[in-house]
């Protein structure tokens, strides 16, 4: 409607009318706080969300509780390009480091890193998972499959094309990534897994797009499986749901 920002509601029935969650507009008095994106942990107890000022790049994480629509004290700063990805009790998430005064808006990105921040802490004290000293300009992505048994990080250098490596999570300090494929020649993005089979769309040898799985004890490319060939039709998009792709 006229409004600046998208409000975002909340219902456990769909026949009764939804509580509003969170609206952005009120961040600001003059609607200019937009809301850049949303991850709810998955007990859903929690609301993490980032914003963006001014049309800004930059964003800002906060916490919500969501049953008393509670701010928590949690805040981290300095996150660009990067999605909110919960696992245990907090999230993953990209950011750089802080810009020197003055350069927020015009200096130049360098170094983006993986962090992991747990809820209750300070920024100062988020874990870094990864960082790649030898090229200053790669973004990295981190997300995870949907039973939350695997960390996948995308690295890329422009608009298309990107790295892929995934790690079994256990314990957040023994994090180990297993290299998928270190080019950027092609597209590479994690659906789900079926145990220890990691579903990947890709571009590989098929400009219209195919599944294939990837056996994470061996990832080696010629062991890799077709699992939806390459057809006449682009594959847009993939899902598994019920057992069923």
């Amino acid at each position: 409607g006229i409004q600046n920002q998208s409000v975002m509601y909340i219902t456990d029935d769909l026949n009764k009318e939804a509580e509003v969650l969170l609206d952005p507009n009120k961040l600001s008095d003059d609607g200019t706080i937009a809301l850049a994106s949303t991850s709810i942990s998955k007990d859903g107890k929690y609301l993490a969300y980032s914003t963006a000022s001014g049309g800004s790049d930059w964003n800002e994480i906060s916490v919500m509780e969501i049953e008393g629509r509670k701010m928590l004290n949690d805040q981290v700063k300095w996150v660009k390009f990067s999605g909110i990805s919960w696992w245990k009790d907090g999230f993953f998430y990209s950011a750089y480091d802080a810009p020197k005064e003055g350069d927020e808006l015009s200096g130049q990105n360098q170094f983006h890193k993986v962090y992991y921040h747990k809820l209750g802490t300070d920024q100062s004290d988020d874990i870094l998972i990864y960082q790649d000293k030898a090229n200053p300009l790669r973004n990295f992505y981190a997300y995870l499959t949907e039973d939350k048994s695997f960390l996948v990080l995308s690295g890329s250098e422009s608009t298309s094309g990107n790295s892929l490596s995934i790690a079994k999570l256990t314990d957040i300090n023994l994090i180990v990534f297993v290299g998928i494929e270190d080019g950027f020649d092609n597209d590479y993005s994690v659906v789900d897994n079926i145990g220890d089979k990691i579903l990947i769309k890709t571009n590989l040898d098929a400009p219209n797009g195919k599944l294939m799985a990837v056996d994470f004890n061996n990832p080696k490319k010629e062991k890799w499986e077709d699992i939806i060939p390459e057809a006449e039709n682009v594959l847009e998009g993939t899902g598994i749901i019920g057992g069923k792709i």
